[in-house]
């Protein structure tokens, strides 16, 4: 069997450090939405990432995504109620 090697995203830009499959943490976020300085909403959202910077990116996606809004619209939540769930094997503990 051919084993499959995954690497690792950093500041955009692939490295070429082989990482293992089940490397990715989950982040977690509740908390408000920002549109233009000014609060939307409060969400409750989660998703898989190798790093806290690509899960705050995955989550800004998931709010555009799921209010409708385009890419390019200034959206906002704070970094410092991103919270990282332990993880082992890829799932969490």
């Amino acid at each position: 069997m051919e084993e499959k090697l995954y690497y690792k995203e950093k500041n955009g830009q692939l490295s070429f450090i082989p990482t293992e499959e089940n490397s990715r943490d989950l982040y977690k976020y509740a908390g408000p939405v920002f549109l233009f300085d000014k609060c939307i909403a409060h969400v409750k959202l989660e998703t898989w990432a190798v790093s806290p910077a690509k899960a705050h990116s995955n989550m800004l996606f998931q709010i555009k995504k799921q209010f409708g809004y385009q890419p390019n619209t200034k959206i906002t939540i704070s970094k410092n109620l991103i919270k990282r769930e332990g993880s082992k094997y890829g799932k969490a503990v």
